[in-house]
């Protein structure tokens, strides 16, 4: 595909994403979905560059505005939007040396052909050299928001914050946890390899495994066979810890699409009784496909705000109730990235 269409095609996910606010990984998915046409180094062109731009925008922008000068503040967003794109796709194609026709067709009619060789010839790679003055607020340098940056420092000193904001600026590593209605984990381990997908154990959870090389794991046949969920290792601890037992009766208070919740049927050996509750049809309709091909049978799901509904349309009384609220979000930070649609 040509370079214009695919920076086209970002532009319009991610155009869709600061629209509605919905979530990046949900609008790719659907996005590459409705685009069948796309290869797989299309794909993982436009993931990259989507991905790779949340989560360096503020540097981004900064980058592009003092390239730019006071004439950024007259772009308006959506060609603010499209430089931030183009300057993250020119850090992965270092191919792209100079202005080319298809670059000046992306962002025809915003900027001019000079400033716009400005930008290219001027983006820098997104590793800013520590010793770049330019870039010395830890906020611009590794796109946090000001507050966080101010109380993670306050709470860890500058030195370990900045390992800490570095950190979690790197693809988060892809973990999945093999399901044992179907599979043991070397089981799994063996169906993986068969697919050539290499995995080592992971070192806390007994169920875990982690893929090394970012790939396109919803293809796998061992995906589709339900032989694993993908779900980071400490997420895959908390259930470890309640333990329940085969006869028990849990209420998952916030379920979400419930991979926490798919672990606990496992534990319970697909007995008991499990409730989902969550505020969001989406996340429970994702819950619902994911226990068909897990093979899971005790769970039932239900939409409520258990703050304000009336609650009198659950049961009273449950053995467990687990509670995982959501709270600042934060948590997305790094483990945004290992969504990318990698694929070969």
């Amino acid at each position: 595909m040509k370079y214009s269409s695919l920076l086209g095609h970002t532009y319009d996910a991610l155009h869709e994403f600061f629209l509605t606010g919905k979530p990046a990984d949900a609008i790719l998915d659907r996005f590459f979905r409705s685009k069948e046409y796309l290869g797989s180094r299309d794909r993982r062109f436009i993931a990259e560059t989507a991905y790779g731009l949340l989560r360096n925008l503020r540097l981004n922008k900064e980058i592009v505005s003092r390239i730019v000068g006071r004439r950024y503040a007259e772009i308006g967003e959506e060609g603010k939007l499209r430089l931030a794109i183009l300057a993250y796709a020119v850090v992965l194609a270092r191919h792209v040396d100079a202005v080319g026709g298809e670059i000046e067709e992306f962002v025809k009619g915003i900027i001019s052909p000079d400033d716009l060789g400005r930008v290219v010839k001027g983006i820098p790679d997104f590793r800013v050299d520590e010793s770049d003055d330019r870039f010395s607020d830890p906020g611009v340098r590794y796109s946090f928001p000001d507050w966080m940056v101010e109380r993670l420092i306050v709470e860890y000193g500058p030195t370990d914050a900045v390992r800490l904001f570095q950190s979690l600026n790197e693809p988060a590593p892809l973990t999945i946890r093999a399901n044992l209605l179907k599979v043991t984990r070397e089981e799994c381990q063996n169906h993986l390899s068969a697919e050539n997908v290499k995995t080592e154990l992971t070192a806390s959870s007994p169920l875990g495994l982690r893929i090394a090389k970012r790939l396109n794991i919803f293809q796998l046949k061992a995906f589709r066979e339900g032989y694993f969920e993908v779900q980071d290792e400490g997420s895959q601890l908390l259930p470890l810890l309640i333990d329940p037992k085969p006869t028990a009766k849990v209420l998952d208070a916030c379920a979400g699409a419930g991979g926490k919740t798919l672990e606990l049927a496992v534990l319970m050996k697909n007995r008991g009784e499990i409730l989902a509750a969550d505020v969001h049809e989406r996340r429970l309709d994702e819950l619902r496909k994911r226990s068909r091909r897990a093979g899971v049978h005790n769970i039932r799901t239900k939409v409520i705000d258990l703050l304000e509904d009336d609650l009198s349309v659950i049961d009273p009384v449950f053995d467990i109730v687990l509670v995982d609220a959501p709270c600042s979000g934060v948590g997305t930070i790094r483990s945004e990235s290992r969504h990318e649609m990698d694929s070969d």
